[in-house]
């Protein structure tokens, strides 16, 4: 047997127990519905590796424990693990015995979050699981890595899901060497600038956490990373920051960055035409929830000339200003929860290399706008240009929709702080 699939709130041992012979098991995948957390106790007591000693696979992201299970530690082969823990506090802590794991490349870890974590304890009618949950302050959990990270020289991607602020718990300066390392996702930008300096092929980061400070963009310098090509800059705090408009300041970008995406960093639209600039390379750009602030839009020759796909959701412009002769390049253009963008300047259609349009849960005029610049491609022989669009609504449902949130987010500061992108 060389893999072994469980689905569904079992104990291991139970599994186990009815399998004559597991010695050749290279493959462990558990499935189960995502919000039936598995059972925490699912490695007995006399849990023994030798019944998994080829186990080069463990994924157990469908399996929500309250705490980390240090019998894992025992596959000293594992070359790919992927947990989800949900403890009962808002901080996880990985053990320094994680680092047992040398031949480990690919870590996933990812918190539950709590509504699937009280779901299950109630279902089983477990009363002081329910109890601790229920004062449990936060809606999600934060991963913090040991320093000892630092010495699985075989790692290459660390991925750290959920919603939390995910760190990486800091030493004393020793020089280090993670060259293999190409994937890290998501992690306080506080807490790795020393990190970064011993990962010089990176080549995916993801930052979730503080990115803001004095109304500048702020994050660790990148240039020294020549290998990453693609960066997600996701501005998030324990402490609610209200920021009207942000400049990009005094940060420095990888040189051959190729993929950016940005959420809730509320930069103006004039530092985007910088960003372009500074990012010739560039071909993909997306904008998410209050990445810009301001309502006008206006680009200029030279701004991104490698650019091929652009999105732009859930953003609070209203017009949009270009001519045919900007993004030259650009194959992919999509539009999502846009609600207040009229339309779209006809002179995108004078652009030669677009191939396809989307709009998506935007006003019918912005629909309408793309679809009359699909016809009006038709019409000169351009055959090759598409256009999709779903679940568009009219100004007056719009208007509607925003009294609701308006109303919702008075009484409710996580539902404003959510949706406030709509407002």
């Amino acid at each position: 047997m060389h893999l072994l699939s469980i689905y569904g709130s079992v104990n291991l041992w139970d599994v186990i127990s009815k399998i004559t012979s597991a010695a050749n098991t290279s493959s462990v995948l558990c499935f189960g519905p995502s919000d039936t957390p598995w059972n925490s106790e699912m490695f007995p007591p006399t849990f023994s590796p030798k019944w998994f000693n080829l186990l080069g696979v463990l994924d157990m992201s469908s399996a929500g424990f309250t705490r980390y299970p240090t019998q894992i530690e025992q596959f000293i082969g594992l070359k790919y693990l992927s947990l989800c823990i949900y403890p009962l506090d808002s901080q996880t802590y990985l053990p320094q015995s994680i680092s047992n794991l040398l031949n480990l490349e690919t870590l996933i870890v990812c918190p539950l979050t709590l509504p699937t974590l009280f779901a299950y304890a109630v279902q089983l009618m477990n009363l002081s699981l329910t109890r601790q949950l229920h004062e449990f302050p936060g809606k999600s959990s934060s991963v913090t890595l040991p320093h000892c990270v630092r010495n699985m020289v075989k790692l290459r991607h660390i991925r750290l899901t959920g919603l939390g602020i995910h760190r990486i718990e800091r030493q004393d300066y020793r020089p280090f060497l993670l060259d293999n390392l190409q994937t890290l996702s998501w992690v306080n930008p506080t807490s790795c600038q020393a990190f970064l300096a011993g990962t010089p092929n990176i080549r995916k980061l993801g930052f979730r956490g503080p990115l803001i400070s004095e109304g500048c963009l702020c994050f660790p310098h990148l240039d020294i990373l020549s290998n990453l090509q693609e960066l997600k800059l996701f501005n998030a705090s324990s402490k609610e920051i209200v920021c009207s408009s942000c400049i990009l300041g005094n940060v420095k970008f990888p040189p051959n960055l190729k993929k950016l995406t940005l959420k809730k960093t509320y930069l103006k639209w004039e530092e985007i035409s910088t960003l372009g600039n500074l990012l010739p390379n560039l071909e993909s750009l997306k904008l998410l929830a209050h990445a810009c602030t301001g309502e006008h839009w206006k680009t200029s020759n030279g701004d991104f000339p490698q650019l091929k796909f652009l999105k732009l959701e859930s953003l609070g412009i209203v017009r949009w200003e270009l001519s045919g002769s900007h993004f030259p390049r650009l194959q992919r253009l999509e539009f999502s929860h846009c609600y207040w963008l009229e339309k779209i300047q006809s002179e995108i259609g004078d652009i030669p290399t677009l191939q396809m349009m989307t709009v998506h849960r935007c006003s019918l005029s912005l629909a309408d706008s793309a679809r009359q610049i699909k016809e009006e491609q038709e019409s000169i022989g351009n055959k090759w240009l598409r256009f999709t669009e779903s679940n568009n609504i009219a100004m007056p449902e719009i208007l509607e929709v925003r009294a609701i949130i308006v109303h919702a987010s008075s009484s409710n500061l996580w539902f404003s702080k959510s949706l406030g992108c709509y407002l």
